[in-house]
Formats: C-alpha cells, structure tokens, sequence
C-alpha cells in the first residue's frame, strides 16, 4: 500500500508528489489550495492502473497520482456540496476493467457499475482493487449536508449504507490481518509483488491505514447504521438545529487554526457565521472568506468559489461578492456544458447568478446586474424544473426587481417576456388571492410571506401617489406609513437567508416617508437600524444622509462622514449611476 502526500518543497512554491515514508508525520502534510489543489492522502492498491473520464483502466505509472487525484476531485465535490459529481467521481474510482494473472489462470473482471453488483462480490474485488477510502468517498456523496439535512431517496440511502459498510469491512478485514500478521509494509516488497501472485496471497497482504482512514470510515459506518425512517443528524423535528452554534464555531476554528486552508472547515465557518449581527465585527469570517477565495478562485469548485460571497455580502463588500460569483458562474457553465455523461450538476448555479445581481445592485454596478439577469433568464429558460435557490417561479422576476431597484420603470413596463412555470406560478397566486377577496368580508386579507410584502407595498405606493399629487380620496400619509410599516415587519420576520427572497429592502421606503413626515429623528435611527443589516449599502447611506441634512441638528462633520462613505460605496458603480442621486424607495420613486 502507498500513501501519497502533497508536500510543499520548503525553499519552493512548487507542490510535489511524494510516497510516504514510514518516518512521516501527518502534520507536516501541508495541503496546497492556491491552485485549487487539496489533497487528503488515502491508502490503496499499488496497481498501475490509468483511470480515464470512462472507468476505463489500462497500465500507467501514472496511476497512484491519477487515484489520489480523483479522489481528491471528489472530495472538493464534496466539500462544494456538488454531491451528484462527488457520486459520479467515486462511480468513476470503482468502475474499472483490471486482468489479474494467477499462478495458472488468468482471471479478467470488468467492474463498470459497482450498484450492480452485491455486497458480497463488491468486497471480493478487495483482492484486486484496494481502497476503502473510495467506498466511503461514495457513502459521503450521498451524505446529508447542512443545506440539505435529509436523505429523502430510500435509495440513496440505502446506496450510502452499502458503500459505508463495504469501506467498514474492508478497512478492518485488512487491519486485523495486519495485526495478526504482525509484518511490515514497505514499499520495496509491495513493489516487488510480482504479476504471477495470487489473489489469495494479495488478500492477506498488510495493508497500513492511517488512523484517520480508519476513523472517518468508522464514523461513516455508524452514520449509517440508523434506518431511512430514524435518521439521526443532530437536529430537532429535522429542522431547527440543535443550540450548540458557539461549540460548533469553537471546533470550526480549531479546525482553522491547525489547517487555515481546509475547504470544508472554510464553508461551514462562513455558513454558521454569516447569520450574527456581531459578522461585520468578526475580522476571522472576512478572513477566512478571503483565504477561500485566494484558494479556490483559479479552480473548478464553483460553490466553495461562491461562498466567500456570504460573508462579503454581510460586511458591505460588494463588489467583492460580484467578482467572486463571477468566477462561480464560469464554473457552473463548465459543468453544465461538460461532455461527460451528458452534462454536469453544480451545486446551485441559479443562486450565484441571483447572488450577483443583489451584490451588483448595492454596489451601483447597473450593467453588470443587467447582463446578469438576462443571464438568469436564459439560465432558468434551460433549466426551468432544476431546483435552486431561488427557483423560476421566483427568480425569473429578478429581471424586473433589478430595474426596480434602479428606476428603470419603463422597461419594467415593457417585458413580457415569460416561461410557462411563471405565468402558471403567478396566475395560481392572482386567483387565490382573487378567490379570498370574493370570500371574505375582512379587507385586511393576512397573504403570507412575499405576497404580503407586495400586497403592502403596493398599497402604499399607490396610496402614496395619490398623496404626492394630491388626488381628492387619498388615505392619511400616516396610514401611508403603518402600511409600510407592517411590510418592513414581515420582511424582516423571514428566516435569514441570502440573497433575501425581497431584494429591496422596506426600511428604505419606511425612514423615507418618516423623513417626509418631518419625524427625523426616527427617520435617522430607521436608516441606521437598516445599515446594520445591510451595512454600507450606497441606498441607506444616501437615505441617511438626507435625513441628517434634513434634521438640522447633525453637525457638518458628521453629515460629511457619512458623505464619504457613500461615495466610497460607490466606488465601483457604472460611471452615469455614481454622478446621479440614488432612489432610496423606488417603489416611492424617491
């Protein structure tokens, strides 16, 4: 057996590939991310066997790189949450054509689909093929993750079970072999197994797993060893996550401390961190997002590409989170358009164009947010069944809502442009919302979610037209303002989740009426209160600032601080939205 380590050369950037010595600490494995490449090292077969993009095998001295390699391809998968590659990467490990010559017979056995065949005859290819590693591989790629905490397919469950029990008897039938044996496992006398061994005397050959191999297979086993109906992954009715975040984020940094570049530990710190309000204070997450950026932006792992825009998102860098789900873009295409069995599956691709668009919008890039929601567009047109986040039926309108947010009415006005999953969508909520206004008496119809947002909304910038060109029946502007009011409330009752399903925000449109109404005091705490969710957001620094001006009792200092930090979120807008006054409510039009 070879264990393959990627060290990097102390006086050199270079990464080479070593073969592991007997005397060789793990903790002097440094994985090298700064090209995409990390490396678990794992313990198989010494067999020179090409693995090609089929399952194909034939005679390489290549083959240790080309296994530890693919391996590692679908660990990254993994880790990127991208679980039907990770299947198809350790499908591509197990399947294989090897001929093994007995002392009197040769013996060929092809091996293209390992859901084929039983457990039984899968553990019997341990004597020609030996890697437990990859079976766990394959049980990890149909594991729950934290966005997708249950396996709801019996058949991928069961799928992971078998693969988990196959690397669990594998891993200890050769480990108790070896401590019985008691013999060593050098190289020279692995490389000298000659082609005439038997299958027999190859199966009781030593076989040296590390303890951390023998670990994660064991606790992929007892992962397990639950059924499909009681499963147990740490949350409450399989939803609401257990309250120990603060442990959580202790290992997590511990994690960090020890391997600062470890991708999966990078992912999870920005996924349980990016909810707190201490975020924009927290120099580890913006850390830790950077690191994962600088490591992963010249890969193919577009979700780990996209994640540092979480973080980015929630301590005002923009621009930043427009550049990285850039790069994630380019990613997803190349595995959407890949030739390999028919195409690729990235971990969704919707939601890092989506995530784009909001970016781009707060940071004035107009252009950048327009070309990207035509690309959406086109995206879901493809695609329209595929799940993501946000799915067609809802993010076919971030189209319209972007130029919303800029004030391009007319153009709103204009589209009629629509795929059948949205008109059907939208034509199921008019009727239902036409249907409960037949049936009830009760004006004030409680809409959950989005449609009561827009329904608020709606009302108040139709009300609030009426007032501003002083139409004969118009509602009180202090009605006006509870309505909007009772929008901002629901909006931010929602579950955290990024980008946000509204992507305006109502506190905008809320301290702009208090400043009309001359209450600016609360207008300005109103503005400050939205900051802190949306910090340096150009639209609230704005408000801000004409609510400061409009007081009277800001000093001159203070009212130019908050300039500057306007024009420096402006940094990057397109040139005609940086020399133009921003609309802070657009669905007000002010």
């Amino acid at each position: 057996m070879k264990q393959l380590h990627w060290r990097k050369n102390p006086t050199t950037t270079t990464s080479t590939l070593n073969d592991d010595d007997d005397d060789d600490d793990d903790d002097e494995w440094t994985p090298d991310v700064i090209f995409g490449n990390y490396s678990m090292p794992i313990t198989f077969d010494d067999y020179d066997y090409d693995i090609d993009d089929y399952g194909d095998s034939s005679k390489s001295s290549r083959s240790n790189s080309d296994i530890q390699t693919t391996f590692d391809t679908g660990l990254m998968e993994c880790y990127g949450f991208a679980s039907l590659e990770a299947r198809k990467t350790a499908s591509k490990l197990l399947s294989y054509t090897t001929t093994q010559t007995a002392t009197t017979t040769t013996t060929t056995t092809s091996f293209f689909s390992w859901k084929k065949k039983s457990e039984e005859e899968l553990l019997y290819h341990r004597h020609l093929y030996y890697c437990p590693m990859c079976y766990w591989l394959l049980a990890m790629g149909y594991s729950p993750f934290i966005n997708d905490p249950i396996i709801s397919n019996i058949s991928d469950y069961e799928n992971a079970a078998t693969a988990a029990s196959i690397a669990f008897k594998e891993a200890h039938h050769h480990h108790n072999n070896n401590n019985t044996n008691n013999t060593s496992s050098n190289n020279s006398n692995r490389s000298s197994t000659s082609s005439t061994t038997t299958v027999e005397e190859r199966s009781s050959s030593p076989s040296q797993l590390s303890f951390k191999e023998l670990g994660l297979i064991d606790a992929m086993n007892v992962r397990f060893r639950s059924s499909f109906d009681n499963q147990t992954i740490g949350y409450h009715d399989n939803i609401t996550p257990y309250p120990e975040i603060a442990y959580a984020i202790t290992l997590l940094e511990d994690c960090l401390q020890q391997s600062p570049d470890h991708p999966l530990c990078q992912h999870l710190y920005i996924h349980v961190t990016e909810p707190s309000d201490k975020i924009t204070t927290n120099k580890v997450a913006s850390n830790v997002a950077d690191n994962l950026y600088r490591g992963s932006n010249a890969s193919e792992a577009q979700h780990l590409q996209h994640m540092p825009s979480h973080i980015y998102l929630r301590i005002g860098r923009y621009h930043d989170a427009v550049t990285s789900n850039i790069i994630a873009h380019e990613s997803d295409e190349k595995y959407l358009n890949s030739q390999y069995n028919g195409g690729g599956t990235p971990y969704g691709p919707g939601h890092d164009i989506a995530f784009l668009i909001y970016a781009a919008q707060h940071s004035g890039e107009r252009t950048t947010a327009y070309r990207y929601s035509n690309i959406l567009r086109n995206h879901y047109r493809k695609y329209p069944t595929k799940p993501d986040g946000p799915g067609t039926e809802q993010g076919w309108n971030i189209w319209r809502t972007v130029r919303l947010r800029f004030g391009d009415y007319q153009s709103v006005l204009n589209d009629n442009d629509d795929i059948d999953v949205n008109n059907t969508i939208v034509n199921g909520i008019i009727d239902t919302i036409d249907d409960d206004a037949k049936n009830s008496s009760n004006s004030n119809i409680q809409w959950p979610g989005m449609a009561r947002v827009a329904n608020l909304t709606l009302t108040s910038a139709i009300e609030y037209y009426k007032y501003r060109y002083d139409y004969d029946i118009v509602l009180p502007i202090e009605e006006i303002l509870a309505t909007i009011r009772k929008a901002r409330i629901e909006q931010e009752s929602w579950s955290y989740t990024e980008p946000p399903s509204w992507f305006n925000s109502v506190a905008l449109c809320e301290g702009t009426l208090l400043r009309i109404l001359g209450q600016y005091d609360e207008a300005v705490l109103t503005f400050q209160r939205d900051l802190e969710i949306i910090p340096e957001s150009r639209y609230g620094l704005f408000g801000l600032k004409e609510a400061m001006v409009a007081a009277g009792t800001y000093s001159t200092k203070e009212v130019k601080d908050v300039s500057k930090r306007f024009n420096k979120a402006s940094y990057w807008s397109d040139s005609s939205i940086r020399n133009s006054v921003p609309l802070v409510c657009p669905e007000f039009g002010e």
